[in-house]
C-alpha cells in the first residue's frame, strides 16, 4: 500500500511540474489519462488480460491469445512459425530479450520479401 500512495505523490508532482512548465491543458490530460489507466490497471478491465498472463505470470497463453485471430491464411501462419522457431532456437545463445527480438526481425524481413514477391 505504501508503495502505491509514494508512486501517486510522485505522479502528481509529475503532473503539477507539467502544468506549471508546459501548460495547464497539458497537465489535465495528463492527470486524466493517469487517472483512467490506473482505473482501468486496477480493474483488470479489457485488453489487460492478455497482457497480465504474459508480463506478470509468464504464461505463454495471453501471446497466444493476442496472436490467434491474426492468423488467418497459410503465409501468416509460416511466417509465425519460422519467427517462433528462430526465437527458440536463439534462446540459449543470446541474452534474454534478444531472440523475440530477433524473431521480429526475421518476421519484418520475410513480411516485405513476401510483399514484393505479391507486388
Amino acid at each position: 500500500m505504501l508503495a502505491r500512495t509514494n508512486l501517486v505523490i510522485l505522479l502528481l508532482v509529475i503532473v503539477a511540474m507539467i502544468s506549471l512548465f508546459v501548460g495547464a491543458r497539458f497537465g489535465l490530460i495528463l492527470a486524466l489519462g493517469l487517472a483512467l489507466g490506473m482505473t482501468l490497471e486496477g480493474l483488470r478491465f479489457g485488453f489487460a488480460g492478455p497482457w497480465r498472463a504474459i508480463i506478470l505470470r509468464r504464461e505463454p497463453a495471453g501471446f497466444i491469445a493476442l496472436l490467434w485471430p491474426r492468423l488467418r491464411d497459410r503465409s501468416t501462419i509460416a511466417l509465425a512459425v519460422v519467427s517462433a522457431a528462430v526465437a527458440i532456437a536463439l534462446v540459449p545463445v543470446l541474452r534474454p530479450g534478444l531472440p523475440v527480438l530477433s524473431a521480429v526481425l526475421v518476421a519484418l524481413v520475410a513480411e516485405r520479401l513476401m510483399a514484393r514477391g505479391r507486388a
